[in-house]
């Protein structure tokens, strides 16, 4: 017997559907994914990001762009293989589950390097945790399961919550973190240390960590009496940087931003024209360095990639290279000089 099951951090209810085999299972966490992104799509405007641990584990990430903290909401898609005589083995070290424990061993998994699945079809072990990172932070995931977190309910009883908590603030406190926001209606605690962040959800562990810390965090947490780490995941490097220093590495890439630009504002027609915002925030997310603490007002006028790229477009239209004019509700628009245009102001996009 299959179960899927959709939590969500930002709130306390759940879905819970039993399927006879897991292809169907599969195939319904699919629906109802698609269904929420049309949603978001349709209702809020933007699209969420999607991280796909497996075909049976998927997190869906909602994407607050004006949210001033690092905790983000999220829903875990997940299957669950379950005894129907035992509903309560869901919580027991599955030796089918391809993201166990080996031998001992930590899987810590780093997305966008190499093959993403083994031939077991699980994750591959391929970050190096006795590394020297440097000052460099991840995002990162700490998979976990906790004691009474658990399918049918998907909710603490008010014991094993107690005891969840209590473990948590030893562990974490032994570590050097500090609680700097207490869990309260359904939203989970987030620690701090330094510029490190973790928002504390009994089944991940996630937010911005300080990858020589990551390790330490992981074997802290590995298995205690309430919860264990099933295995880390870690996605795109947070760097440490000043405004200046980031500034120095945008300007480095200016030649390569103005081609992209040029390239980005085609159009067919005189007539036609792309918002200057659109162009700049999806040109942004090509040539950004995320940076510690500033994830949340990625995409906002606020952005520091965003604001230099907008004034680099403002130089095009000074230049030449780009035209620029105003929608009737206000909307700066632009787009890229046409070949007649080029013959006509003696330019050339290859002369930038």
């Amino acid at each position: 017997m299959y179960i899927l099951t959709i939590t969500y951090t930002f709130d306390p209810s759940y879905i819970c559907k039993p399927f006879e085999t897991e292809v169907e299972a599969v195939q319904m966490l699919n629906k109802f994914l698609e269904k929420e992104i049309c949603t978001i799509k349709n209702e809020d405007g933007y699209e969420p990001t999607v991280i796909r641990s497996s075909a049976t584990d998927v997190t869906l990430i909602y994407s607050r762009e004006r949210e001033k903290n690092n905790r983000q909401d999220e829903a875990y898609y997940r299957i669950l293989e379950v005894d129907e005589r035992e509903p309560s083995s869901v919580l027991e070290l599955g030796k089918k589950n391809a993201r166990e424990e080996n031998h001992g061993i930590i899987k810590y998994h780093q997305h966008g390097v190499g093959p993403e699945y083994g031939e077991d079809h699980a994750l591959t072990n391929n970050w190096d945790p006795e590394k020297d990172y440097g000052n460099d932070y991840a995002r990162v995931y700490f998979r976990m399961e906790a004691k009474g977190y658990q399918y049918p309910s998907f909710s603490f009883s008010e014991e094993d919550g107690a005891a969840f908590d209590k473990e948590l603030i030893s562990v974490f406190s032994e570590l050097g973190w500090t609680c700097s926001e207490s869990s309260y209606h359904g939203r989970c605690a987030t620690w701090t240390k330094g510029k490190s962040n973790l928002y504390l959800h009994p089944q991940n562990f996630s937010g911005e960590v300080l990858k020589n810390e990551i390790k330490t965090v992981a074997e802290a947490i590995r298995k205690k009496v309430t919860f264990r780490l099933r295995w880390v995941e870690l996605y795109e490097t947070i760097y440490d940087m000043t405004d200046e220093s980031y500034k120095e590495y945008l300007q480095s890439k200016k030649v390569e931003i103005k081609r992209a630009l040029f390239k980005n504002c085609h159009t067919t027609r005189r007539n036609l024209y792309h918002q200057k915002f659109q162009v700049a925030m999806q040109l942004a997310r090509r040539f950004r360095l995320h940076r510690i603490a500033l994830i949340d007002i990625e995409d906002t006028w606020e952005e520091q990639t965003i604001k230099y790229i907008a004034q680099v477009m403002d130089e095009m239209v000074a230049d030449g290279f780009l035209v620029l004019t105003k929608a009737s509700y206000g909307q700066d628009l632009v787009r890229s000089i046409n070949k007649t245009e080029q013959r006509e102001r003696k330019i050339s996009p290859e002369s930038m």
